[in-house]
């Protein structure tokens, strides 16, 4: 097998090894989804590194199948469906400002609009990337306890760098109707996504966004997309597919679609944090620590 393959083993085994803990916090949910997050993003920093064989790809089918042997993955599935095999839950979409974006726009805390939307279709250059910048918006969907999992990203980084304090997040209710969503709930749906929407760029596939946006309103990423495809590149017909680092589940705004927006969240340095506990999360933070 690839090293590819081997690294997504070694994640899903990580996963694992927390299971125990995770299950002690199983009415928790931004818990199992804080662990997760943990997980994900110490394999995309420090693990989940390219060998020097850049054609090194995986079988959308075999990192599917690792994936769902995923108990943790499961759980949060049972939970909460939409975060981690979909649709699209459009009554709880997120968007947090952080004191970075504030400091791009000389501090002026706005909620996002339209006036203020940058749509892909509308770019001047032909807007090809795995996660561009720049263009469209990102949301997360929050949980039932009410956070997202990019929410919890954010706060992994204690108010630092690169997400500093202070924190607004805004709920973001989309249309009641004809609002098209592509969902990417696995690899093999990232696939098809790329050979559906993708471009040739420096020997790799790209997603073609304005392509996309003719079609769709927003493309949903779940959290077993992001655990089967971080890192991973794919071949599909069209050649090999460039390594996706979503991170979250995240869904990516191709146009603006949204009926209202209201702010539900300030944290600031005067205001304590309103994620786990330092002893909750250094259990689960220890339990992905490599052996």
């Amino acid at each position: 097998m690839s090293g590819p393959y081997e690294l997504l083993l070694r994640r899903v085994r990580e996963l694992e090894r927390g299971f125990p803990t995770a299950r002690d916090v199983t009415g928790d949910i931004d818990s199992l989804v804080t662990y997760v997050s943990s997980v994900l993003s110490y394999y995309t920093s420090s693990v989940m590194k390219y060998e020097e064989d850049e054609t090194a790809t995986v079988s959308p089918s075999d990192a599917d199948a690792i994936v769902a042997a995923s108990r943790v993955l499961r759980l949060i599935d049972e939970l909460q469906p939409s975060l981690v095999s979909g649709p699209l839950d459009r009554n709880r979409q997120r968007w947090t400002q952080t004191g970075q974006h504030l400091t791009r726009h000389a501090g002026r805390v706005s909620p996002p609009s339209a006036p203020a939307f940058s749509a892909p279709k509308l770019a001047t250059k032909r807007v090809v990337a795995v996660k561009p910048q720049g263009v469209g918006l990102y949301t997360s969907t929050a949980t039932a306890s009410g956070r997202s999992m990019w929410r919890a990203f954010v706060e992994s980084y204690d108010g630092g760098l690169p997400f500093p304090l202070p924190w607004y997040t805004w709920a973001m209710e989309p249309d009641h109707e004809g609002v098209s969503v592509f969902e990417i709930r696995d690899a093999a749906s990232w696939v098809a996504f790329i050979e559906m929407f993708g471009c040739e760029r420096e020997g790799l596939i790209y997603p073609d966004w304005q392509a996309v946006a003719r079609q769709h309103d927003a493309a949903h990423i779940t959290i077993a997309a992001v655990a089967a495809t971080q890192g991973v590149r794919f071949r599909g017909r069209a050649g090999i597919a460039a390594a996706p680092y979503w991170d979250v589940e995240t869904t990516f705004w191709l146009r603006w679609r949204f009926s209202n927006t209201a702010l539900v969240e300030k944290v600031d340095g005067d205001e304590s944090l309103t994620g786990l506990s330092t002893t909750l999360l250094g259990s689960l933070i220890l339990a992905v620590a490599v052996k």
